[in-house]
């Protein structure tokens, strides 16, 4: 490899080519636990069940950075995020179009943090750091594998590829 040669910007044309193509949504979310083990989730006012702290990625944003925004925008709680445990993709056919949604490690919190603990957005109507089974059964089914998993990877070091919340192929 040369390496005197530098990164070129991407040519416009093949940036006007890759914005017509149709395009994967992604979401970014943390796995956040107290001292105590329980782990951190969130009330949606929109949806039924409860969720990790994250959400959908803004359109220049890629996951890491989308995770820790929506921590902050979620739960008020600037965390500097570890490092990937989940992949997941959830297929079209679930809302329409490909989400990939990625699950982040965090640090754990603080007695102080976990007594100050508030839902911050108000598209929710609260947080909590729940017992871990009892945060799973708040979690729908698909979001509650993808948790399952990506507390599994805190305690291996590993990283899964899921497929709606499913250990896919490779």
């Amino acid at each position: 490899m040369d390496e005197t040669r530098t990164d070129a910007l991407v040519p416009q044309h093949v940036k006007d080519m890759v914005a017509e193509e149709t395009g994967v949504l992604h979401a970014a979310g943390a796995v956040i636990l107290d001292a105590a083990g329980r782990l951190v989730v969130v009330n949606p006012s929109y949806k039924d069940d409860w969720e990790l702290p994250g959400g959908m990625a803004d359109d220049d944003e890629d996951p890491y950075a989308a995770a820790r925004r929506e921590v902050v925008e979620e739960i008020g709680l600037d965390l500097e995020l570890g490092r990937l445990l989940v992949v997941d993709v959830t297929p079209a056919r679930v809302y329409g179009r490909i989400i990939t949604h990625f699950i982040f490690d965090a640090p754990v919190l603080t007695d102080e943090q976990v007594r100050d603990l508030k839902a911050c957005d108000v598209e929710l109507l609260g947080a909590a750091a729940l017992p871990v089974e009892e945060a799973l059964a708040a979690l729908h089914s698909r979001v509650a594998r993808r948790v399952e998993v990506a507390l599994r990877m805190r305690g291996t070091g590993g990283c899964a590829y899921l497929l709606d919340g499913r250990p896919a192929a490779g």
